[in-house]
């Protein structure tokens, strides 16, 4: 949190963040009034003033914080009497103090204690300002005031009793944070927040038997503070008690309390419709007129949750994902948009936060789409002088994708989107970064106790010097786009052979895109979607690739500052690429076996392991054993276990036997000694086809382990899967070993044929493509990865083989941390540079299909 906090004084604050400016003269004005009335202020003779209630010690007790309320209730009277304030500005907010109150929230498990806030003012009319969770009790005459919802607080108060002002002053500043946090998670309106800390310095009195008898604030002081999408400000402090501050304080009050809900960060394109602790939300997608189809504006109500994951920062991209429904407008009692009186389907709303020089996923899928349009209308002789032969059988295989432009549809449709206000950029003079602050806040953990979103920073040793960071904090814009169709993500569905023929499907737009010469760099389980044309009707899902934000081109501009990062570590770290978790290419002795030598070792080794396999004819009569005796119903019986030691002992000694055999031939041809590649750890990983064809093989390896209702692969693979980004020794073991015992050992008996020798086969063959690309220097090759589909095809033909497994049954309750939603966000690149780079531009330039054969395969170094 400190890299994402600045600081600055309190003329900076109002000049560039506070939420309205109040012209000179009407501060003025209020001021006056103000200072004329005698039970308020207390006027000094060089004409400035003091609050009564801070003119003097207070008392230390549980109302010492009320003063501010009636403070609050005469800076708004007096501004309701000066015309040329009260014309133009209304009362929309309100400070009430509440000491230590819990907010209601619509979050489960929200804790949150402050104590103090500006609540929205009630509009019911009566002569008192009131609260809407004092409606009850100043309307009414009931006893209490009903509980404060969280989203009808602008912004929030913390307040600290100490004796030493350093004892309590990081404690404060912490729980403001932690409180707005949760402000602008809870609710989509928000764009920004501000928040309010105050210190009240207290001083004792010993009494005759020399105990503490009294107890007096002797001092107090203000923080002000701007919460937003790009960076936090923490602003000078304001003293309540000095007359030198008295202006300010005024000053800050009617901004908070006279400010418009969107100048308090409610964004007016979003309506929200109260229903108890479950609000719906309905989005306004403004009509564009470059776009005939899209001229009018559009309104879509939320109808479910697909994906919230709490933040524990500000910055990010705070993506949502709603179901939504399409409505005529955003009034409470608007009905559907209906086709032939019937309400069209639910669709998909994507909510999100991009940096404002990053193109948008609707901008990105266009580029893809003409690529592979490009890509697909090539004859075999363009290709050949685009230096893409090797793609050619591709390229004839799905050409008929071609026709009415038929390969969209392995793709999700985008009916609408919008690219909203940005956030302010920070003002560079007169604030700086704060070293030290607010430490602590972030979780040691990595992973969020919520939703298991990455965290990506790791605290340094306490030990360890602080040194200031210059650093750009580029500015966000909002961005909403609404999706077709509904889909279900392929971790969700209930059948093993569901899964598996999404993941084959997935291939497709995979090869096309890559072809095309892009890279997705996100493949997960919540980016690969299933959706069944005939809705519940029996039948095959089809494969759709979404979440194409992250997409990148490949390869990548030399210009492209993202692409050269050093720290590339995008997608989601349970699927994440080994090469991309390393942060450096795989590189291992001298290998000069071909593919088919390795393929025919695999095989050896598999029947050395000694897997039984099931042919297609035991499994059909086995199910028809099943039917003649479908009247006869007896109890399962557990499978016999196998001896896992003996297994275990009679493979290595064949796999010993294999090494002394490999090692008397390499002697006898004089290449015994092993030369390792070290020029592999000088180059920064870029992300490259192969990354995305082994997040699926790690998809499929996490689907037969975690999601089967098995313990030992769940305990197996405890460790391989987790929410961080360096790999453990069991995900190294697992990618860079042989991964063929642990397979045979661990998965469940009905997975074990065929998906022991599936799986270490494209293992096997993706490990020793990443070595043998990187010998011959053809990492930045788009032609180089065309043998990457034969070993992805490969794995389908070898389960295939068999069918029982398809039948499996999958867990749907996963435990939280089972559930693979973190991500990296976008790593932050300079704006100027990216303006005068074009790198904010992928489609600048020839495409990288086109210039992919004679692109050097020069890489910067670290």
């Amino acid at each position: 949190m400190k890299s994402e906090i600045l600081e600055c004084c309190l003329d900076r604050f109002q000049e560039h963040y506070a939420p309205c400016k109040i012209p000179d003269d009407q501060v003025s004005a209020i001021l006056s009034k103000l200072l004329d009335d005698m039970d308020v202020c207390t006027k000094s003779a060089e004409g400035q003033g003091v609050f009564n209630a801070f003119s003097k010690p207070l008392e230390l007790g549980a109302r010492s914080y009320r003063p501010l309320e009636n403070i609050a209730l005469a800076i708004a009277e007096a501004a309701s009497e000066v015309d040329g304030f009260a014309s133009k500005r209304t009362l929309n907010y309100f400070f009430r103090c509440c000491s230590r109150t819990q907010l209601r929230s619509d979050t489960a498990g929200s804790n949150h204690l402050v104590d103090g806030v500006f609540e929205k003012c009630c509009t019911c009319g009566h002569e008192e300002a009131h609260t809407l969770s004092r409606h009850s009790k100043v309307v009414q005459n009931h006893a209490k005031s009903d509980v404060i919802q969280m989203r009808n607080i602008a912004s929030v108060f913390e307040f600290n009793l100490t004796g030493d002002k350093h004892d309590k002053k990081f404690d404060n500043e912490k729980k403001v944070v932690s409180a707005n946090v949760q402000l602008m998670n809870e609710d989509p309106r928000r764009m920004f927040s501000y928040a309010v800390s105050a210190l009240y310095l207290f001083s004792s009195t010993l009494g005759p038997e020399q105990t503490f008898s009294r107890f007096t604030i002797e001092r107090s002081e203000m923080t002000l503070w701007y919460f937003c999408r790009s960076y936090s400000v923490m602003v000078g402090r304001i003293r309540p008690d000095s007359p030198d501050d008295f202006e300010r304080l005024v000053t800050t009050f009617l901004s908070f309390m006279f400010a418009t809900p969107e100048e308090m960060g409610y964004d007016p394109t979003i309506t929200v419709h109260e229903d108890g602790d479950n609000p719906q939300y309905t989005y306004r997608i403004p009509g564009d007129q470059d776009r005939p189809q899209s001229a009018n504006d559009r309104f879509f109500r939320t109808v479910a949750t697909i994906d919230d994951p709490r933040s524990l920062n500000f910055t990010g991209r705070s993506t949502r994902v709603w179901e939504v429904q399409e409505m005529v407008s955003a009034e409470d009692d608007a009905g559907p948009v209906k086709n032939d009186g019937i309400p069209i389907p639910t669709c998909v709303l994507k909510d999100v936060w991009l940096e404002s020089a990053a193109p948008t996923e609707r901008q990105i899928q266009e580029r893809i789409f003409a690529d592979i349009k490009s890509f697909l209308s090539k004859t075999s002789e363009s290709l050949s002088n685009d230096g893409l032969a090797e793609l050619s059988a591709l390229q004839q295989k799905h050409v008929d994708l071609l026709e009415g432009d038929a390969f969209k549809r392995h793709f999700m449709t985008i009916i609408a989107d919008y690219e909203g206000r940005e956030t302010p950029a920070y003002a560079k003079h007169g604030t700086r970064s704060i070293i030290n602050a607010l430490e602590e806040v972030r979780r040691t953990s990595k992973q969020s106790p919520q939703s298991g979103r990455q965290n990506t920073s790791v605290s340094r040793p306490a030990s360890a010097p602080r040194l200031p960071v210059l650093r750009q904090y580029a500015t966000k814009r909002q961005y909403r786009l609404v999706f077709k169709k509904l889909c279900t993500d392929v971790g969700k569905l209930d059948t093993l052979g569901d899964v598996m023929d999404v993941l084959e499907g997935v291939l497709i737009p995979l090869k096309l895109m890559h072809c095309a010469g892009w890279v997705h760099r996100d493949i997960s389980s919540g980016n690969v979607l299933a959706y069944k044309p005939g809705g519940d009707r029996p039948g095959r899902w089809q494969a759709k690739l979404s979440d194409l934000e992250y997409a990148k081109r490949f390869p990548p501009s030399e210009n492209d500052a993202d692409a050269w990062d050093k720290d590339p570590k995008t997608g989601t770290p349970y699927f994440m690429p080994y090469e991309i978790l390393l942060g450096s290419y795989i590189s291992f002795p001298t290998m000069k076996a071909t593919f088919q030598e390795l393929s025919d070792k695999e095989s050896k080794e598999f029947e050395a392991l000694g897997v039984p396999e099931q042919d297609d004819s035991e499994e059909e009569a086995e199910d028809q054993e099943e039917v003649e005796d479908q009247e006869e119903v007896e109890e399962p019986k557990e499978p016999k276990e196998r001896n896992h030691g003996e297994l275990l002992e009679r493979y290595l000694q064949w796999q010993q036997e294999e090494k002394e055999k490999e090692m008397k031939d390499n002697i006898s041809n004089g290449t015994a000694q092993a030369v390792v590649n070290k020029q592999a750890y000088k180059y920064k990983v870029v992300h490259n086809p192969q990354h995305d064809v082994e997040s699926l093989w790690w998809l499929k390896l996490w689907t037969i382990t975690r999601r089967v209702n098995h313990g030992p692969s769940k305990l197996w693979t405890l460790p391989i899967f987790q929410h961080t980004l360096t790999p453990s020794d069991q995900r190294n073991d697992a990618f860079n070993g042989d991964i063929k015992f642990d397979l045979a050992k661990y998965l469940h008996n009905d997975l074990r044929h065929p998906f022991v020798k599936a799986m270490s086969h494209l293992r096997t063959m993706l490990h020793a493509a990443y070595v043998l690309r990187e010998q011959q220097d053809n990492v930045l090759k788009l032609n180089a990865y065309a043998d990457v589909y034969e070993h992805a095809d490969t794995f389908f033909s070898i389960i295939m083989a068999a069918k029982k497994w398809r039948k499996m049954k999958l867990q749907q309750d996963v435990m939280v941390a089972d559930i693979p939603k973190a991500k990296r966000p976008r790593s932050v690149s300079n704006p100027e540079v990216d303006k005068a780079s074009g790198s904010g531009q992928p489609n600048a330039g020839p495409s990288a299909s086109e210039s992919a054969g004679q692109r050097s395969s020069k890489r910067p170094k670290v």
